[in-house]
């Protein structure tokens, strides 16, 4: 039978997006059965999809080799390698039988319209015999279903478990032996959990397909009633086969309480002349948890509370970046400056609501004005996590050599297709000119992120309501960080 798959899992089997899978079927180009895809009208719409990329077949190497080392030999199984050589002559098979199986079913369904025709036009069956037989002889029947697009789909299966969310609809891989709650995070979801560490309970979930492992042991209490039901620790399970979860999401700033952390010192590092990164650290058992385009309060013994952007994504949510303005004469600048004396930070966050609306449909425009970079940073690489928008603008205005992190910004529009990268040089106190977003179209289709000074947010924000994009798809924030 003509198997079905996820979205997700479609856009990595032809090496697309997500969201260009989406865009064809609300254009008519694909048809989704009860919210999935069949592998067949996926091949109809990508008949030359390549598998050129040796990538996935490496990757299995390389987990076959590891396994042989860690797995301790048992003389009464076969060896590591011996399954391994076995499971992938078996997957071959497989991928070979429904390849046939398609095959013989489109003849099938075409010797039912012969049929059907023969007996209104009075055709012999003799003439239908050759017909079929004909058929049957016919190498190009039914090969749009082919073997090596289902084979590589079994390698998908193997690699990654794939796990949809409910109520929310939303989808992720689990890449090795990573537990759920991690290949959620990673994937940009905004999962409930506090500990991340089996203690504290606020990452229980009810897996309502599927099977999944325990990884690690846990001290929070769940009945034998609640286990009879499903109901797991997301942070101590990881997924055996594709998984459907029942778990709570953050949906707005509201759903994600303050929290007060103690985070070490990980680096100091210079960007240019005058911006510093400043990268903290969590401890393993107390992570922060947090929406891209939040901030946080900074303090220490030597420190009052300072606000300051989160410039890191919300999917590692151990390592925390902060950009520091040092051209400030500040608190914050001293300590970071004589860095040798300075160990660790208090972080208390989040704070702010200027959040991504992640359920959106519109592309998005991020607009940074010179340390605005900082928090649409952690905007930008939220989205890339997510696969979330149909095109990603970054507008970054800033003088001559003040775009401090112009590198990466151009790795990501070299990375990804539907990432596009403009840096505006200024020249001091210059305004913002309108011609300069002039190639984006209708800035109705975008929902539009601005992080800059009052003024310059003032400003902005005012050329946007004039040009009729709705109040609603304007988002923006003061920039912070000195």
């Amino acid at each position: 039978m003509d198997r079905t798959i996820s979205l997700s899992r479609a856009a990595r089997l032809v090496g697309t997006t997500r969201t260009e899978i989406q865009k064809k079927i609300q254009d008519g180009e694909l048809m989704t059965f009860e919210g999935e895809l069949r592998l067949s009208e996926l091949l109809r719409v990508y008949p030359n999809t390549e598998l050129e990329d040796n990538t996935m077949i490496e990757k299995v190497e390389r987990l076959m080799k590891e396994a042989i080392t860690k797995v301790p030999h048992d003389d009464g199984l076969p060896s590591a390698y011996t399954l391994h050589t076995r499971l992938k002559v078996i997957t071959d098979e497989l991928a070979q039988a429904n390849a046939d199986l398609y095959r013989y079913r489109t003849i099938i369904d075409q010797m039912h319209a012969r049929m059907t025709e023969a007996e209104s036009s009075g055709e012999s069956i003799s003439a239908v015999h050759t017909w079929f037989q004909r058929a049957l002889n016919n190498p190009d029947i039914g090969t749009e279903y082919r073997k090596d697009i289902i084979a590589r789909n079994h390698l998908l299966s193997l690699l990654a478990a794939h796990v949809r969310i409910l109520p929310s609809g939303h989808d992720f891989f689990v890449d090795g032996a990573d537990s759920l709650l991690e290949g959620g995070l990673k994937s940009g979801l905004a999962l409930d959990y506090g500990c991340s560490n089996g203690n504290c309970g606020k990452c229980q979930a009810r897996v309502l397909s599927g099977e999944v492992r325990q990884i690690k042991a846990y001290d929070y209490f769940l009945s034998e009633e609640e286990k009879e039901a499903g109901h797991i620790l997301s942070c101590c399970y990881t997924p055996v086969t594709d998984v459907i979860l029942e778990t709570s999401e953050a949906h707005g700033a509201k759903d994600i309480p303050v929290q007060h952390i103690d985070a070490r010192v990980k680096s100091i590092q210079a960007l240019n002349d005058h911006i510093t990164l400043l990268h903290l650290r969590t401890p393993r058992t107390r992570r922060l948890r947090f929406l891209a385009g939040q901030y946080a309060n900074l303090s220490n013994s030597e420190l009052e509370k300072t606000p300051i952007s989160i410039a890191s994504c919300p999917c590692d949510d151990m390592n925390i970046q902060f950009h520091v303005d040092m051209t400030q004469d500040t608190q914050l600048t001293h300590l970071v400056r004589n860095n040798s004396s300075i160990k660790d930070f208090r972080i208390d966050a989040p704070y702010g609501d200027f959040i991504m609306k992640e359920d959106s449909e519109h592309s998005d425009l991020l607009i940074a004005w010179g340390m605005g970079f900082a928090p649409i940073k952690s905007l930008a690489e939220h989205a890339m996590a997510l696969d979330k928008a149909e095109d990603i603008h970054l507008y970054w205005f800033a003088k001559k050599g003040d775009h401090y992190l112009d590198n990466q910004c151009r790795a990501w529009e070299d990375a990804l297709d539907n990432f596009h990268y403009h840096p505006i040089f200024l020249d001091e106190d210059e305004a913002f000119d309108a011609q300069q977003l002039e190639d984006l179209g209708s800035l109705r289709d975008y929902d539009i992120y601005i992080s800059a000074p009052d003024a310059r947010k003032t400003e902005l924000k005012a050329y946007f309501e004039s040009v009729g994009v709705p109040q609603g798809q304007i988002m923006s924030e003061s920039t912070l960080g000195t």
